[in-house]
């Protein structure tokens, strides 16, 4: 095995190298263009690809890579798995990666197109699969045509050209304040009382069942009656393990007198199960757990599992995320900004906040409409 490396590779980290070799020049702006690749493996296998990228590029600076479109899905994940992207997230795009059909995954990326894209979405429509996943799938796609026009793969992203199903608008039932304060009194009556203090928290902080799993008692200031959601526990087949929050968007957010009395008692009782027990709280405890100390948190499927327990019982009809809708359709009835609940959410774009509760902004609407009648009517006695 070759101990040094071919000019113009470098090794970004430990068995991950980035190959660039010169292409000639562009002709419409005469500034030098270089093919790229990204290789995960040794440093003979770098060396390796540096010499077929060099016969891949020819005369006139035309990469005539012959890569499938499965070879560009695996290299783009690995790529962006050396960028530190969530599990939860790599794990996703290999399931659809794996999920394309033969036909398309063995096809040169040369010869694909649009078409053939159109084609495969009609088949996972007509399969069953809603418009909301034929999109993320159409999205993988598209995100890996374009790394694949980084790296000299490809010539167009065909992918923008696609047509991918439209996602109609979705609504859904808020639950009532009755039905959300009877699923929580349903859980403290339960064999395991821990869980209204889950379903409090779900419901008062708008948080995602990951996050609030992900609690930790240094996060919750009860002197100040504030809550920091900073992590979140996340599922995989056969792991759980503990990340960032959705859109790494780590807020604080203040809670209401009574959901701060209800962690002060949940924490004297998490104390006086540990003291049993001959130990103390660990630092940081999570604020839900069953591991003596606090030390490891509950699994976020545990709370949609005792929620379908306890649905007959309590009268809840809907999901577990509904509480997270309730939430913002408490804030948007107050009359609070859609900045606001997106700060509170933890949504990137308050136009994400917009577009999913639009429609339980009419109170909004007709305050707006009750001031501009007002400022008109003003303006026209004025001016008489």
């Amino acid at each position: 095995m070759p101990s040094r490396l071919a000019p113009g590779i470098r090794e970004k980290r430990p068995g991950y190298f980035e190959v660039r070799v010169y292409a000639g020049r562009d002709p419409a702006t005469g500034r030098s263009r270089y093919a790229t690749r990204t290789v995960r493996g040794t440093v003979k296998e770098a060396n390796a690809v540096r010499a077929q990228l060099l016969t891949d590029v020819d005369r006139d600076g035309v990469v005539t890579t012959k890569h499938t479109v499965r070879e560009l899905f695996d290299r783009v994940i690995d790529h962006l798995e050396t960028l530190g992207r969530e599990r939860t997230t790599i794990f996703g795009y290999r399931q659809i990666a794996r999920s394309v059909p033969e036909t398309i995954g063995r096809m040169p990326l040369a010869k694909l197109r649009a078409g053939d894209l159109d084609r495969y979405y009609s088949e996972l429509v007509r399969s069953g699969l809603s418009a909301a996943t034929v999109r993320r799938r159409h999205a993988f796609i598209r995100r890996s045509l374009a790394q694949g026009m980084r790296w000299d793969w490809v010539r167009e992203n065909v992918a923008d050209r696609a047509s991918p199903p439209s996602e109609p608008r979705r609504r859904f039932e808020v639950q009532s304040a009755d039905a959300v304060v009877a699923l929580i009194e349903a859980a403290g009556e339960s064999r395991m009382p821990e869980l209204a203090v889950a379903f409090r928290l779900l419901a008062s902080v708008g948080g995602r069942r990951g996050e609030v799993c992900g609690l930790q008692w240094p996060d919750i200031d009860l002197e100040r009656g504030t809550c920091t959601i900073r992590r979140a526990v996340k599922q995989l087949p056969g792991q759980i393990f503990v990340g960032d929050v959705k859109s790494h968007q780590e807020r604080t957010v203040l809670l209401d007198p009574d959901t701060i009395e209800v962690l002060r008692s949940h924490r004297r009782h998490q104390e006086e199960l540990s003291a049993l027990g001959g130990m103390r709280l660990v630092d940081p405890a999570f604020v839900l757990s069953d591991s003596p100390g606090g030390g490891e948190p509950w699994q976020p499927n545990r709370l949609t599992q005792a929620l379908e327990r306890l649905r007959d019982r309590s009268g809840y009809t809907g999901r577990l995320h509904d509480l997270r809708h309730w939430n913002a359709s408490q804030l948007i009835e107050a009359g609070e900004s859609a900045v606001v609940v997106a700060e509170r959410l933890g949504h990137g774009d308050p136009a994400t906040t917009h577009r999913w509760y639009a429609h339980m902004m009419p109170a909004a609407d007709k305050r707006a409409s009750i001031a501009i009648g007002k400022a008109l009517t003003t303006r026209k006695k004025s001016g008489g």
